[in-house]
Formats: C-alpha cells, structure tokens, sequence
C-alpha cells in the first residue's frame, strides 16, 4: 500500500469534517422536532423567543 500524499489526507480530512458538520446539524433538527412534537409549537417557541437574542 503507497502512503498518502499530504494532499490527499488534507482533501480526507476536509471531506471527514463536513460529515461531521452534516451530522451536528441533523441532529440538532432531530432535537428540535423532538421537542416540538413533544410539547408543542407554543411551549417551545413562546412569543418574543427571538427578542432574547
């Protein structure tokens, strides 16, 4: 087996990262349809949620 060229791994690692990324993002959608499916629109999203920020 050849070793990897310094190119190939940093093009592996960034491909490797954006995976992650996806994955984070998913399941941070997941936990938030979990909630809403659970409590519900208004007890997740009270009025003004956006004002805090």
């Amino acid at each position: 087996m050849k070793p990897r060229s310094d190119g190939e791994r940093r093009e592996q690692e960034g491909r490797e990262r954006v995976r992650q990324i996806r994955g984070l993002v998913w399941l941070a959608a997941a936990a938030i349809v979990f909630a809403v499916a659970r409590a519900g629109v208004h007890r997740v999203f009270t009025t003004g949620w956006w004002r805090v920020w």
